[in-house]
């Protein structure tokens, strides 16, 4: 528990040092998957950012315990973490999903069921690439036979009702599609934070 506390605190204080160095150099808000296919920019506010990284410090050592250090002290993730990286949120949304499924091989927890099915449902409606991102991990989970398919089943009935009204919006929303590929699946398309920061120190 000791080293929780210490990398949640450091991490807390290198972010909050690395804001102060780079404002008002931001990244590009990056708006949600489903808002661009409903023609309305809902995106995730930047003070929320920095929570999610905390987030995923917690679930970094509730895995493994020495690398949330690692994690938490990473000059690239309190960059990205500062400056309002998206990415961040994803991460944490992976590190979620990967925490609920290891609960899931251990136990058959109806908690983190329900959790990982939010999860996987807020990435689905985050990112467009989780459309075909969390298809062939399901698929490597159960060829690798980590999962069997029948413990699985009604994840992935679930999963694809959610992600009904998701490819309905789609077909018929060719504007949309567009929006998402120039906004989601261009990685990094803020264009040169790097060089900005630069800019801004001189």
């Amino acid at each position: 528990m000791i080293w929780l506390i210490i990398s949640l605190i450091l991490h807390l204080l290198l972010i909050a040092f690395s804001i102060r160095a780079f404002y008002p150099v931001q990244f590009a808000n990056q708006p949600l998957f489903f808002s661009d296919l409903i023609n309305q920019s809902i995106s995730i506010p930047y003070y929320l950012i920095p929570v999610f990284s905390l987030g995923s410090v917690i679930l970094i050592w509730l895995m493994a315990k020495v690398p949330a250090l690692i994690y938490a002290v990473s000059p690239w993730t309190i960059i990205l973490a500062a400056t309002g990286s998206f990415y961040i949120y994803l991460l944490f949304l992976l590190l979620a999903a990967i925490y609920c499924l290891s609960i899931l091989k251990s136990t058959n927890s109806k908690l983190a069921f329900l959790a990982l099915v939010i999860v996987s449902g807020l990435a689905l409606y985050s990112y467009f690439l989780w459309l075909v991102i969390l298809p062939i991990s399901l698929v490597i989970l159960i060829s690798l036979k980590i999962f069997s398919f029948k413990s699985l089943k009604s994840l992935i009935l679930i999963l694809i009702l959610i992600s009904i009204p998701l490819v309905i919006s789609m077909l018929f929303n060719l504007t949309g599609l567009q929006n998402i590929y120039r906004n989601q699946v261009k990685i990094f398309a803020d264009p040169g934070l790097l060089g900005t920061i630069n800019q801004f120190q001189g």
